[in-house]
């Protein structure tokens, strides 16, 4: 395709014929002479956008004669062989004659898919013919592979000028392991560190805008650190980084430098790393001192901390506690979370020096505080949480105890909406019906109370039921009570309390009723559901006693009844397949529910199983597992020559099931740890923005951008261009490619990086 000489002063003095939106995204008429009959004299458009240089004719957006495209190479349908390049097509070629316009051309597909979604592509066709100076660098390549994913596109395009005719067998490894395991976490471990190819793999994973979360594991950070930097220097979608099982020996003036750097400035950084998660890790070593200092000058906000199960030396505790209270960096810390301190006079100081920060007050940003297992005596922390205005909506005290019985006062340390978390802590024998009778003063919105598993004396029951059935919290909207047997002798009292409460609308309860007393329980639970407002309710079962069978049915079906059931969790209840059966068509016929967790339900055939899930697929759920345990079982059951069949059936429904649900679930410490921060932060708006990574996806918008209105229009004939091309404000196929490069380049620096093809 021949281009005018003078082009490029052209299309500087050009009056637009239509801007897009706010930014500068200009179509400019030209009539142009190519050298194709079909189209020789056709009107077109030149599109001067972010992306690239485009012609585009006039009735249909779809054809395109690229010139200058994204700064990554995609080279998804490119095909390479001994002395050109080719990407197959019916309708157009293109001639190149230098490596770098190869690189143009192979970056096509991520073109188009930003401005017209996935098909069309199939469209293109592209002939680049080599010079001799490049032709042998191609015939290195010369070997089969079909691209599944833009990440692998990416990477083979970093080795492009590699010899990798020795290796091929780990290029196809690392192939296969980019596009099988890397979506939105990379975990850096030993056997990543020892592949080949490591710095094309950063480079690849640095130019990945849907990876939001890494994760260093099992590794000491100063072998990870430098394969880190090289990632986070230029990539500006991660917002997570999570050492799990990490020891912190050795030197890290590398990454001390790097949080210093530039790439972390406030304004200017790419690397807006706001969510920091210990968990499993050994500072013991004087060296992790050396590593806290990489926070004192770093300028990004850090909104969530954690230290899960990690391995403090006093010295080490200490300074963590100096540099945390000295680092600006912490001030706007929404999520402090910290398990297993045994320092009990260290970790005080920390909490009330804390509590009382300038910062901390001022600004009320730190909602969530976890502090657990710490041996803290929880009503020493509750009064003096009463002395400040902390706006802590959640507070998990798990693992730790009543010492002395609170006093009434202690609502007063509780904010309107409240989150309580007390689940296996020790009371002593007054304390359990102190506490109940002090919340019950709570005033505010509501409180989620979780007193799972509780730790008392007889004695301490025994006060605690003789007040129980009168007891009466005001705002008590969730009781997560597990753990805590329901017997005979105690069921009356404790579903007197709960209908006391008349603000209850979650309920969990997971193993708590043994199945040799249902019996005598059910009829009192069953009289409760007839009667309760329900929204939510989770009957668990991890143990063998507690799986209450085909008899739990009755309970479960008057609650979907109610219609106002819509969150049930009955993991590892063994009410058959039938009942299963059962329960979710009634889920479907009253389509009121929108989350359901279950798995070990017993299921009894392949076929009840396929046919239920196949309805709870049919409900759109917002959440649903996966029966793992179930499916086992089943697979076991049928006889050994329809396995095979049987198989394909379930893949087929997990394929659907995966489509709809991509979280099937971790038993990652560290991500039962974050889900727990979350469950409790969805009362704070704001909140959510720390784990929702709003990404604009080259095929369509997130459900909650902000989308700029449509084409601005300037005369009658760009009116009558839009609708030729079937443009309107729901189907406008520039809105991805916009959103995503608003603000990256203007209209004289686009124009001096087009390629002129003479």
């Amino acid at each position: 395709m021949m281009f005018p000489r003078n082009s490029l002063n052209e299309i500087k003095n050009l009056s637009p014929v239509f801007s897009a939106y706010s930014c500068q995204i200009i179509v400019y008429q030209k009539v142009t002479q190519l050298k194709d009959d079909d189209t020789d004299g056709e009107e077109r458009y030149l599109l001067i956008a972010t992306p690239g240089v485009f012609l585009l004719k006039k009735k249909f957006f779809g054809v395109m004669s690229i010139l200058m495209t994204f700064p990554y190479a995609d080279i998804r349908k490119l095909e390479v062989k001994k002395n050109y390049v080719k990407i197959h097509s019916k309708q157009q070629i293109l001639a190149f004659k230098s490596l770098q316009q190869i690189n143009y051309a192979s970056r096509i597909h991520g073109i188009r898919l930003a401005l017209f979604g996935y098909g069309r592509s199939k469209d293109m066709i592209y002939e680049l013919d080599l010079d001799q100076g490049v032709s042998i660098d191609f015939e290195r390549q010369n070997f089969t592979y079909e691209p599944t994913s833009k990440i692998v596109d990416i990477f083979l395009s970093n080795i492009i000028r590699l010899n990798i005719k020795d290796q091929r067998e780990d290029l196809k490894n690392i192939c296969s392991w980019l596009n099988s395991e890397i979506h939105e976490t990379l975990e850096i471990t030993p056997s990543l560190i020892s592949k080949p190819y490591l710095s094309a793999i950063a480079a690849t994973l640095a130019t990945d805008d849907e990876l939001t979360e890494i994760r260093i594991k099992d590794i000491p950070f100063n072998n990870a650190q430098l394969f880190l930097i090289s990632i986070l220097q230029k990539n500006s979608s991660i917002s997570r980084i999570i050492f799990s099982n990490v020891s912190f020996e050795g030197t890290f003036e590398s990454f001390i430098e790097f949080m210093k750097s530039e790439h972390c400035h406030l304004n200017k950084g790419n690397f807006h790393g706001s969510e920091w998660v210990f968990d499993n890790c050994d500072f013991n070593s004087g060296n992790f001192n050396n590593f806290l200092e990489a926070f004192i000058k770093y300028q990004q906000p850090v909104k969530i901390l954690t230290f899960n199960r990690c391995n403090f030396s006093l010295n080490s505790f200490k300074s963590f506690s100096q540099t945390f209270l000295i680092s600006k960096c912490f001030h706007s810390l929404e999520a402090l979370w910290i398990t297993g301190i045994n320092f009990y006079v260290e970790m005080k100081e920390f909490l009330f020096q804390l509590l009382g920060s300038d910062w901390l007050l001022k600004d009320k940003r730190l909602h969530t505080l976890a502090i657990i297992d710490c041996n803290i005596n929880i009503e020493e922390l509750l009064n003096h949480m009463k002395l400040f205005e902390t706006g802590i909506v959640t507070a998990n005290l798990s693992k730790n105890l009543f010492s002395q019985a609170p006093d009434l006062s202690i609502c007063n340390a509780l904010s309107p909406q409240m989150n309580l978390v007390l689940e296996n802590c020790s009371f002593c024998d007054t304390c359990l019906p102190s506490l109940f009778q002090a919340l019950s003063n709570h005033k505010g919105q509501f409180l989620r109370l979780n007193c799972s598993e509780i730790m008392t004396s007889k004695e301490g029951w025994d006060h605690f039921s003789r007040i129980q059935s009168s007891i009466i919290l005001p705002t008590l909207t969730e009781l997560v009570w597990d753990r805590n047997l329901i017997t005979p002798s105690n069921v009356g009292n404790f579903i007197s309390f709960l209908k006391n409460q008349k603000n209850l609308t979650e309920l969990s309860i997971s193993d708590c009723i043994q199945a040799d007393v249902l019996d005598n329980v059910i009829h009192d639970f069953a009289h409760f559901i007839r009667t309760s407002n329900l929204t939510s309710f989770t009957i668990q079962s991890t143990k063998p006693e507690t799986s209450l069978g085909p008899q739990l049915f009755e309970i479960l079906s008057q609650l979907i009844e109610r219609r106002t059931l819509r969150v049930l969790d009955i993991s590892g209840q063994s009410i058959g397949g039938v009942n299963m059966y059962k329960l979710v068509n009634m889920m479907y016929q009253y389509g009121n529910m929108t989350n359901f967790y279950f798995d070990h339900v017993s299921m009894t055939s392949a076929e009840y199983f396929i046919e239920i899930m196949n309805t709870l697929l049919k409900l759109n759920l917002n959440e649903m597992t996966w029966p793992k345990i179930d499916i086992n079982k089943l697979l076991n059951k049928e006889p050994a020559n329809k396995r095979s069949e049987i198989y394909t059936r379930i893949e087929m429904v997990k394929k659907q099931y995966l489509k709809n649900y991509k979280n099937t679930g971790s038993n990652d410490p560290a991500d039962a740890m974050l889900t727990t921060i979350m469950r409790y932060q969805t009362i704070v708006p704001e909140q959510k923005k720390i784990h929702t990574i709003r990404k604009i996806s080259s095929i369509g918008l997130a459900d909650d951008a902000t989308i700029p209105g449509v084409f601005d229009v300037y005369s009658q004939e760009t009116q009558e261009l839009l609708k030729e091309c079937g443009i309107s404000e729901n189907n406008d196929p520039m809105k991805a490619m916009i959103i995503k490069f608003e603000k990256e380049c203007n209209i004289e620096t686009l124009v001096q990086k087009v390629e002129i093809n003479e």
